[in-house]
């Protein structure tokens, strides 16, 4: 036993040895033929009214899913932009038998979910409740009760959201990236505004569900435990009353994309960094002969952290976390999109290597290893996604929707095998045009915008996506900072009136978290200052008595030193401004800018004795504030810009104080009420006492 053994060591060591010796390690290993794929063939049917039904069984895990899919043309939404959002919503809002609390509670009850969307419904649960499922959607399709006071709250709460995204400089770029590659008179470029979503009309969204909600465009997904001939049967039941009727189509010129570079530029004044996105429209239909050649031209360019545009601008210049491009197919237009976040110093030299790197995949070969590491990415994640049974649903709704060949998923490895160095070069020309781009820049003007004009046509655009002119609106003559100050004092009392001021107290109430918010505020003259949050199980004290100063949360107390004390001093002033040049603040005028209603805001720059930078807008005509911008850096070096908004003053004592205010950072928009205003109620020295 023990020599069977040895032998069979020493002949294994022989054949290392020769196979080491013949190997050519200079030269990647040939790849061998790429396998068909064995692909599960979903069954079909299809009922009388047009619904075409696709079903998967998978009988591993004792649930199902349901997917009912409307495939529409793209319907331009006009001054209304938003009602097919709504459409989706209400249709999980009620029914003829249930409302919104009802339908809730029998997704609970079966512990299943339900989404809708004004296209689409996906339900999922445990097989055993797949009845109580089938007939729940069926209700929201044959029955639907579209609502006003349902409508009204999602009314209310896109119009927060919109607030929000005005805020966002990624979302700002979003939208201004559609308009621009898409165009305005294709659906695509749409986008929902303050105004679209105040024009929406019930009527609206009912007649658009009528109209193009119906079977004969539909599909219906079923994958999971549940037996084709159940699902036939429940199908006919649930779904066979649908009534069928002609849909509108639509066509839409094909957007064209800029015979030379553009570059459209949104000023956000207090960003640190700058957005970046280059985009154009492009020719490219789903299952198109160059598909797979163009998939690969991308990975290769920018399509993850092995892309040529990540390796260039994070890793090899470390100017942001991530630089990507994307090429997206469409049946109607796709679009290329490379984009990047980078400081605002170094902005133009981005997109110069972005540029750059479009130019390059298109004029020089790639490599074999570039290639085969692409083919190998594409492979992987295509192997990975046949784990999900949906997968098999999802091939062959793409291939009856966009009429591809039957095998085509079969031979997907085929297909990417067979791509050459010179079909991605091919595809490259074709598809990445550096030259007809737009360059989208959502950062600093006053840092940017001078080194961005030898890149292309610069244009001016606001948050909306509306182009100007910034010298359309020139700063009136002989107007200041200083004298911007001066008047926003006088419109908020004046002088005389803030000098008899003995102290303040201020109470707003609102929702965070979906959790009741309250923030109290106290201030005694010279400069005592309370400030206190308390938010469900979270509370926050922030305490300075003119000297010292400690801040208190859940995890304890904390006494305040440095500038963290610094701050709190300056915080502790009533109204620091009104003595600007004695507490160290330096303002400069910036421009003027529209407010959205037709009226003019003065952009002041205001820096504090610390270091603090914010951008404040003054109404030109009353003199108020009524919005601060500053820039907030995370732990993890991500920036976000904090906006606040006055939205409404209340006249104390002769003294008009913020009673309406509307805080965001980030994704997160609180709006705080005023539910006490009081000034000179005799508060005692007491109250800011710290406590050791």
């Amino acid at each position: 036993m023990h020599t069977y053994k040895f032998l069979f060591i020493l002949l294994s060591f022989c054949f290392f040895t020769t196979v080491q010796g013949q190997l050519d390690r200079s030269k990647m290993p040939e790849p061998g033929p790429a396998p068909e794929v064995r692909l599960g063939e979903p069954q079909t049917f299809r009922l009388d009214n047009g619904l075409q039904v696709f079903v998967v069984e998978n009988h591993k895990l004792p649930r199902v899913s349901f997917t009912l899919f409307v495939d529409n043309d793209p319907v331009f939404e006009k001054n209304k932009a938003g009602y097919l959002s709504a459409v989706g919503e209400l249709m999980r809002r009620g029914t003829a038998s249930r409302n919104k609390e009802e339908i809730d509670e029998a997704v609970d009850f079966i512990g299943a979910s339900l989404y809708t969307s004004s296209n689409s419904i996906y339900g999922s649960c445990l097989s055993k409740h797949n009845d109580s499922l089938f007939m729940l959607m069926s209700e929201i399709i044959l029955t639907p009760n579209f609502n006003q006071e349902e409508l009204d709250k999602i009314k209310n709460q896109n119009l927060s959201q919109i607030k929000v995204r005005n805020a966002n400089p990624n979302a700002i770029s979003r939208i201004l990236s559609n308009k621009l590659i898409y165009g305005e008179t294709h659906p695509y470029g749409e986008f929902e505004s303050e105004k679209s979503w105040q024009n929406i009309q019930l009527e609206d969204c009912r007649n658009h569900f009528l109209t193009y909600f119906r079977p004969s465009n539909a599909y219906l997904v079923v994958v999971g435990d549940m037996a084709f001939e159940e699902v036939k049967k429940k199908a006919n039941q649930y779904f066979g009353p649908w009534k069928k009727k002609d849909i509108p189509s639509h066509s839409y010129e094909m957007p064209s994309a800029p015979d030379m570079p553009q570059v459209a530029l949104v000023d956000f004044p207090n960003a640190v960094q700058s957005v970046i996105v280059v985009g154009y429209p492009i020719d490219l239909k789903p299952g198109a002969e160059d598909a797979f050649a163009v998939l690969l031209a991308n990975m290769i360019l920018g399509d993850g952290s092995t892309g040529r545009l990540f390796s260039n601008l994070r890793e090899e210049h470390g100017w942001t976390y991530g630089a990507y491009s994307s090429i997206d197919n469409d049946k109607w237009v796709g679009s290329f999109t490379a984009s990047a976040s980078v400081r605002n110093a170094v902005t133009d030299s981005a997109i110069t290597e972005i540029l750059h790197e479009m130019k390059r995949i298109r004029n020089e070969l790639i490599t074999e290893e570039e290639l085969r590491l692409a083919k190998n990415n594409m492979i992987g994640e295509f192997i990975r996604s046949l784990e999900d049974p949906q997968t098999i649903a999802r091939f062959a709704l793409r291939v009856e929707r966009f009429g591809l060949p039957k095998d085509y998923y079969k031979n997907y490895l085929k297909h990417i095998e067979a791509v050459s160095i010179e079909d991605v070069q091919a595809a490259a020309k074709k598809y990445i045009r550096p030259d007809q781009a737009h360059i989208i820049v959502v950062g600093k003007a006053s840092e940017v915008a001078e080194k961005l004009k030898p890149l292309g046509e610069l244009t001016y655009y606001d948050t909306q996506a509306q182009a100007y002119r910034p010298d359309e609106k020139g700063i009136p003559e002989g107007l200041t900072g200083a004298k911007i100050i001066e008047r926003y004092i006088a419109a908020r009392g004046g002088k005389p009136a803030f000098a008899e001021i003995k102290d303040i107290t201020r109470v707003y109430t609102g929702k965070v978290m979906d959790q009741d918010l309250e923030l109290r505020i106290y201030q005694k003259v010279p400069n005592m200052y309370l400030q206190q949050m308390d938010a469900g199980g979270f509370s926050q004290k922030t305490i300075f008595d003119g000297k010292n100063g400690m801040k208190s949360d859940m995890t304890g107390k904390q006494a305040l030193a440095g500038k963290e004390l610094d701050q709190v001093k300056l915080e502790a002033i009533i109204m620091p401004l009104q003595d600007h040049l004695t507490n160290g603040f330096e303002l400069k005028l910036m421009g003027v800018q529209a407010n959205g209603k037709g009226e003019d805001l003065y952009q002041l720059e205001v820096k504090d004795r610390l270091g603090n930078t914010s951008i404040q807008y003054f109404e030109a005509k009353s003199g108020l504030l009524v919005k601060k911008e500053t820039s907030v850096e995370t732990p993890d070096g991500q920036h976000f810009t904090q906006s606040t908004e006055i939205l409404a003053y209340q006249d104390v004592n002769g003294i008009k104080i913020p009673s309406r205010i509307v805080q965001t950072v980030g994704p997160q928009r609180i709006e705080l009420t005023a539910s006490e205003l009081k000034i000179n109620s005799g508060l005692k020295k007491g109250l800011f006492k710290i406590e050791k």
